[in-house]
């Protein structure tokens, strides 16, 4: 099984609004690099985010196994609150990203 078709559909591509020719997209000037580290500023935000979301989903099984320890419940809810604070500032970023991008056309 490749991974290459569903991880090309989730990420953003290092190439986006790259005019490719007819042996492919390459970097021809360096007007193009803001370009291309925005693309690479989203695609590490992207990454980011998912992480965020696997620490909530593991936050809230350690909350759920718990089992009213104090202590255990405790250092769930903190672990919920900073990933959910980190999905957050991961989220801004990337707007903030896409934002600036689209005010450098190519």
């Amino acid at each position: 099984m490749h991974f290459t078709p569903l991880l090309s559909s989730f990420l953003p591509s290092i190439y986006n609004g790259l005019n490719p020719d007819s042996h492919g997209v390459y970097f021809h000037s360096i007007d193009q690099l803001p370009l291309i580290v925005a693309n690479v500023i989203q695609i590490i935000l992207t990454l980011t985010s998912a992480l965020a979301v696997i620490f909530i989903i593991v936050a809230g099984i350690r909350y759920i196994t718990s089992e009213g320890d104090p202590g255990r419940t405790t250092t769930a809810k903190d672990g919920l609150k900073n990933a959910i604070i980190g999905l957050v500032l991961s989220a801004s970023a990337f707007l903030i990203v896409e934002f600036i991008a689209r005010q450098f056309p190519s």
